[in-house]
């Protein structure tokens, strides 16, 4: 049984929860090298303002992160037989295509999201706990060998 003062104080909190959730946060750098939004609600608002923008653009924690464009542009000029330079582009990476996205993930093509790791591969996008990294990096390692 349910009383009348439980029933009043439950929107209260969901609409606190609701608040601190939906809370526009500038990005973070993650201690394992990764960018860290906040929340959902905080990524959208990043993607939204910023997409239009050229990747050297963005500036994100500006020698603190080394996006997956920018180790692709370093690995083309250091190995130009491994990736084609063409009038400053490089040729696009084989999972993210776009240059706003390689700009936001690591060489690992992750990014942090509400705590959680979002992880883009060749075999679809993976959400998990940082605490499967390690996990998931195995799995990934048995799965190219299986193939």
């Amino acid at each position: 049984m349910v009383s009348c003062q439980e029933v009043s104080e439950t929107p209260d909190l969901i609409n606190e929860e609701n608040s601190i959730i939906e809370k526009v946060l500038p990005p973070e750098l993650d201690p394992t090298g990764r960018i860290s939004f906040k929340n959902l609600t905080s990524f959208s608002d990043f993607v939204e303002k910023n997409s239009d923008k050229e990747g050297d653009e963005l500036g994100i924690f500006k020698d603190k992160f080394v996006s997956l464009r920018q180790k692709r542009i370093e690995l083309a000029k250091v190995n130009p037989a491994m990736l084609r330079l063409e009038d400053d582009d490089i040729e696009e990476d084989s999972i993210i295509t776009d240059e706003f996205t390689a700009s936001l993930v690591n060489e690992k093509r992750e990014l942090m999201i509400e705590g959680k790791v979002v992880r883009y591969t060749e075999y679809g996008t993976l959400v998990y706990h940082d605490y499967f990294t390690e996990r998931v990096e195995e799995m990934q390692i048995k799965v190219k060998f299986d193939d």
